[in-house]
């Protein structure tokens, strides 16, 4: 449940979150999405976006991931 980003992110503020489905959710099963921040990016330009995510082999095997608050 807690957020999780990787130092080898483009953008600062990005991070991945759990999305667990309640009664009032289209979906029906839990998905990973990922939160743009633009404010901390030079790469987008648009307001903070959340987005289904699919990990890389690269994501899954790298040793940088952190947890954050």
């Amino acid at each position: 449940g807690k957020k999780v980003t990787r130092k080898g992110w483009t953008g600062n503020g990005h991070y991945l979150q759990l999305q667990c489905p309640d009664k009032n959710s289209k979906m029906n099963m839990p998905y990973i999405y990922i939160v743009l921040n633009p404010s901390n990016s030079n790469h987008y330009k648009l307001d903070t976006a959340m987005v289904p995510w699919n990990a890389s082999q690269t994501d899954m095997l790298c040793e940088d991931w952190e947890i954050i608050d």
